[in-house]
């Protein structure tokens, strides 16, 4: 990450992360970003991060509480 990124917390470690039905695991750190609702797996892998929420306000949608993200699940 750099200095212009977000100000992400990290909210657990050592947590696995499924994609496409079980068949792809990943593990890392999940961090988030209320203000941006943002949630964000890092593997520590040298890899770029995942990216695990998107901003749906574009279509006027967004969380009601500072705690709530949109997951997305697609790529």
């Amino acid at each position: 990450m750099t200095v212009s990124d977000p100000a992400l917390t990290t909210i657990g470690t050592k947590i696995p992360i499924r994609f496409a039905r079980g068949l792809v695991e990943l593990v890392g750190t999940v961090l988030h970003d209320p203000s941006a609702g943002l949630l964000v797996l890092d593997t520590c892998d040298g890899e770029p991060e995942e990216y695990l929420s998107i901003s749906l306000a574009a279509y006027g949608i967004l969380p009601k509480a500072d705690d709530e993200v949109f997951v997305k699940d697609w790529s």
